[in-house]
């Protein structure tokens, strides 16, 4: 336990009453903050605390919490399995009853409260060498009132190196590449393992773990680039979409100056993952001179995979994707952690529009994401099943 340590955590919670219920993910972040001399042994404040003091003990390996003026054993790592122990819970000011669990190299501590509510809280805790990587808990209150929370490690940053769980962000865009006026809007999607967005309409509480997504670009016309300041996104609510609005300059643009742009999309992380579209390079956007026909062309040749519908959906729902040119197609289901679900399609195809439908009826409540590689072009979707 050192100043500087740091904890960030994906939680998701679920309420239940007897009016009804929520679900939801939100993030929290802990820290070591302060620390100070008791006793002439050094303590340390941790912020999901903020009222108490801990240390921890290496040749123990025990962490201890103060609590009138003697150490109370917040977490001993060298209780053997199924043991019971009681420990200090700092949120309540109460003495848990714990029973010690242990395997894949972790440790943990099951319990419940018995001092004022029987069955009030029941707590699992995982330890790894990063720190605090999950836990759970459970709280059962007289009346029918059940509140449940897990805790996801994201990163961890521990004596100045830092452990992460993160993901980089996805970026799903199709570019505009010719532009007939000077209004310039793009529409994108940018996916996170660590998003969870609903649509408005729901009780739940949407968590969007994208922090900012802003647009590098400038316009070039042989060895001439003029530069532009940065242009930010806004996201749009109840999706994972976000979109870029600006004003081109016209007279570069029919001048024959191109107009290159690259979105980046950075997270919440503790330490930030960011990511590009394109990877490297620029999206590359010209003065339209193509005529209605040449441009419906173009788009009926292009490859497509549009949003299911409907979505939220249950259990069937419709997908349709368009192939440009004749070759192997391949469209497959995954679930929130990337495991295969269902292969959809898996032939050659020619060019055309398909639509097919997929069932989920075998599978439970949450969300899935659907994948469509055909050639060098690959595209996912997210869509919700709600039974």
């Amino acid at each position: 336990m050192e100043v500087g340590n740091e904890w960030q955590y994906l939680v998701y919670e679920e309420y239940f009453s007897l009016f009804g219920g929520s679900e939801g993910y939100y993030l929290e972040q802990y820290s070591n903050q302060r620390d100070t001399l008791i006793f002439d042994t050094a303590y340390f404040n941790w912020t999901r605390f903020p009222n108490h003091w801990f240390r921890y003990d290496t040749l123990n390996q025990t962490i201890f919490v103060l609590w009138n003026d003697s150490d109370n054993v917040f977490m001993d790592f060298t209780i053997p399995a199924e043991s019971l122990i009681t420990r200090f819970e700092p949120y309540y000011n109460y003495y848990v009853d714990a029973y010690v669990i242990e395997g894949n190299d972790t440790k943990g501590y099951d319990g419940y409260e018995s001092y004022e509510f029987p069955e009030l809280m029941a707590t699992n805790l995982f330890f790894q060498n990063n720190g605090l990587i999950y836990r759970h808990e459970n709280e059962r209150w007289p009346g029918g009132f059940t509140y449940r929370r897990w805790y996801y490690i994201i990163q961890s940053n521990i004596s100045g190196t830092n452990y992460s769980e993160n993901h980089n962000p996805e970026i799903i865009i199709e570019p505009i590449t010719k532009v007939s006026d000077s209004t310039f809007h793009l529409t994108f999607e940018v996916n996170h393992h660590y998003s969870h967005v609903y649509p408005d309409s729901t009780p739940h509480t949407s968590l969007n773990f994208i922090d900012t997504v802003k647009m590098h670009s400038f316009y070039s016309k042989g060895i001439n680039v003029i530069q532009n300041p940065l242009f930010y996104g806004e996201s749009i609510s109840g999706t994972e979409n976000w979109e870029i609005n600006t004003i081109l300059d016209m007279n570069l643009i029919s001048d024959e100056y191109k107009f290159n742009y690259r979105i980046e999309a950075v997270d919440k992380g503790l330490l930030p993952h960011r990511s590009f579209a394109p990877d490297s390079g620029y999206f590359t956007a010209v003065y339209n001179t193509t005529t209605d026909v040449n441009e419906i062309e173009e788009t009926a040749t292009a490859f497509t995979l549009y949003q299911n519908y409907p979505n939220s959906f249950n259990p069937t729902t419709n997908i349709e994707f368009q192939i440009a040119e004749f070759g192997f197609v391949k469209i497959k289901v995954y679930d929130i952690l990337g495991n295969e679900i269902a292969t959809l399609v898996n032939e050659q195809k020619p060019a055309g529009i398909y639509e097919i439908e997929f069932n989920a009826r075998n599978l439970p409540s949450g969300i899935y994401f659907y994948q469509l590689k055909a050639g060098n072009y690959i595209e996912t979707k997210k869509m919700v099943l709600i039974k």
